[in-house]
């Protein structure tokens, strides 16, 4: 068989694998059960941060407001992008 097409095996059988990867999170239910709704809620509490972060740079940018609404403002978007990289999350 040709190198290249080894190659192109081998880049397949690499996609097949990847593509077919599963995470599966186990929950004793129902003594669980609030840590389950945790993981299903995730992505809400994900969003909701993302709207005040996004409502908090819209205020900055575009609103007259007292210098320190403007710190206090300020101050909070950071201590969430602080948090958030310490946990090594992301809105991406």
């Amino acid at each position: 068989m040709p190198a290249s097409k080894k190659q192109e095996c081998l880049e397949f059988a690499t996609f097949k694998l990847i593509k077919n990867m599963k995470a599966i999170i186990e929950f004793e239910l129902p003594q669980d059960a609030t840590e389950h709704q945790t993981a299903l809620d995730g992505w809400k509490w994900r969003m909701i941060l993302n709207d005040v972060s996004e409502s908090i740079r819209h205020d900055l940018k575009y609103t007259e407001i007292p210098a320190e609404v403007y710190k206090a403002l300020e101050s909070l978007r950071g201590f969430i992008f602080q948090r958030m990289t310490e946990e090594n999350l992301s809105f991406d």
